[in-house]
């Protein structure tokens, strides 16, 4: 899933990143709790991963303004869940 965004870099690790995504894709196929919004986001999170860290590169047919507009909904999305998750539904400051 990731590939149709991004290609590889010169210094991919080919072989050990589509072992991590095989897994996840066994994974999600296992518990069936992966939504395709969800697995959508977490492609396009690791897509951002590995161009930031020079493995893979934005394909050119890939609006990447719009990719990294649905990666910061997504993280910000992820952030909230974690935050209630620590704090409960009702937030106060930590001041």
């Amino acid at each position: 899933m990731v590939w149709e965004i991004v290609g590889p870099s010169d210094i991919a690790h080919k072989a050990e990143i589509a072992e991590e995504m095989h897994e996840f894709c066994m994974l999600a196929e296992v518990l069936d709790l992966v939504s395709q919004a969800a697995a959508n986001n977490e492609a396009l999170l690791m897509a951002q991963e590995l161009v930031s860290n020079g493995s893979a590169r934005w394909k050119d047919e890939m609006n990447v303004e719009k990719a990294r507009a649905a990666i910061n909904s997504c993280q910000n999305e992820k952030n909230g869940l974690r935050l209630k998750e620590m704090f409960g539904s009702q937030r106060q400051s930590l001041l």
